[in-house]
């Protein structure tokens, strides 16, 4: 059984040589302000721990609050 060709770039241009985390951060400037609602809508208290299992840069960390803890 053969595997497929390797694709020269994903669909964001992304290669070894050329990643996207600059594209993450141009996005995720874009979208803070519905960043900031999707996790105050979390509604986070003191104590709380969050687990970031999404994929990226983890830049999107930096808008919780600063009292929870990240796994």
């Amino acid at each position: 059984m053969r595997s497929a060709p390797a694709l020269s770039g994903g669909p964001l241009g992304d290669s070894a040589a050329r990643d996207y985390s600059r594209k993450l951060q141009l996005f995720n400037a874009f979208a803070e302000p519905e960043l900031r609602n999707a996790i105050a809508s979390l509604e986070l208290r003191p104590g709380m721990r969050v687990l970031d299992a999404g994929c990226g840069t983890g830049e999107a960390l930096r808008l919780t609050p600063l009292d929870i803890a990240i796994a």
